[in-house]
């Protein structure tokens, strides 16, 4: 791959992103997060980025089950000798 045509996250993301993913994380397991609260547990990032991007996680999650993307059910038994 050609380094000009990737862009690396910066290191300052990486709270964020960390953030995200644990919300990403609890809304998949079932639990019913209030992202108000959810953001009030993390001072220390910016509000507005990590409700965007929270926001874009679940609106990506809902997407994903209206269309059943990534159902086991579509997934064969056995691929091969594998299982």
């Amino acid at each position: 791959m050609d380094d000009a045509s990737h862009t690396p996250v910066p290191e300052d993301d990486e709270p964020l992103d960390e953030a995200v993913a644990a919300f990403t994380f609890r809304v998949l397991g079932g639990e019913d997060v209030d992202l108000d609260g959810f953001c009030a547990e993390h001072p220390e990032l910016p509000a507005d980025q990590l409700r965007a991007r929270c926001e874009e996680a679940l609106a990506l999650h809902r997407a994903m089950e209206r269309t059943g993307a990534g159902a086991a059910a579509d997934q064969p038994e056995r691929i091969g000798a594998y299982r």
